[in-house]
């Protein structure tokens, strides 16, 4: 069952050609421009939502990135504010994205933000975890509603029995948080119903669907 989407960002040429996020995103973060981009993904998203719902259609939680430059000001809260309210949009299928390293580089400001996201009803999500730093010591300051754990814990296509091991004990700890968890990565079916069994909340990768255009996602919403 699809219970949730994530926006993604992809460069379409005209000549049809693709570029990914990995070769654009730094150059956005770097000009500072990842500010406009991010804000065109969550406009795109309202509107996408509210087409839905005028349309008597269902809907999902949408859950879009935030970039760490967002944190410097308050600026993302009232332009997202305003947009929720513009587009009438349910505060719970709007979900906030930032990376394991954004809430250890400046836990000040994530709390601020993950505050703001409380009162509102907002759900935010801890993407990455476990990519790089451990934030395990952090996890007790930032109440997050998700957590998503990072592909690498995937990177054997037949899991060992460490890795078994580690994921267990991942899943379990944020289950014992009331922490919802979400594995990303997934792509064949012995990771899939390990996942199952050791009790993952959620799933995320190219098994389930791979990245979509919206029209496209539309179908798959309706399939599932």
């Amino acid at each position: 069952q699809v219970v949730g989407g994530e926006a993604l960002v992809r460069w379409i040429k005209p000549d049809g050609s693709m570029v990914f996020p990995g070769d654009i995103i730094p150059i956005f973060e770097k000009s500072g421009d990842i500010i406009t981009l991010d804000y065109f993904v969550y406009k795109e998203v309202c509107r996408y939502l509210r087409a839905r719902i005028d349309a008597g259609l269902g809907i999902v939680p949408i859950s879009v990135n935030v970039s760490t430059l967002h944190l410097k000001d308050d600026g993302i809260m009232v332009y997202l504010d305003k947009l929720l309210a513009e587009y009438n949009i349910p505060s719970q299928y709007f979900e906030l994205e930032l990376t394991e390293n954004v809430y250890i580089d400046d836990v000040s400001k994530a709390l601020k933000l993950l505050q703001w996201c409380k009162e509102r009803g907002i759900r935010m999500a801890m993407d990455d975890f476990g990519s790089g730093y451990s934030s395990l010591n952090i996890l007790d300051e930032v109440p997050i509603d998700v957590m998503k754990i990072d592909r690498s814990f995937l990177k054997n296509q037949s899991l060992t029995d460490n890795d078994k091991i580690i994921l267990s004990c991942v899943i379990n700890m944020a289950g014992r948080l009331a922490i919802t968890t979400v594995c990303e990565g997934v792509e064949n079916a012995e990771q899939l119903a390990f996942l199952c069994s050791a009790g993952c909340d959620v799933i995320q990768g190219f098994y389930i669907g791979r990245p979509m255009p919206m029209i496209a996602f539309d179908k798959f919403l309706e399939e599932h």
